[in-house]
């Protein structure tokens, strides 16, 4: 599982980088936001 938390304020900012490199690896991904809900975003059109 991914934390998101990690990335701090430049996840917020500008998502992008992080976004680009969770496609790279595959198209769903189990991450944990800075609250405590899990989610599979899915970083592709393929993935859904």
């Amino acid at each position: 599982m991914l934390d998101l938390g990690e990335f701090g304020d430049g996840f917020s900012t500008d998502p992008h980088p992080v976004y680009a490199r969770l496609r790279a690896r595959g198209p769903v991904h189990r991450v944990r936001l800075p609250h405590p809900d899990a989610h599979h975003p899915a970083t592709g059109s393929r993935g859904c």
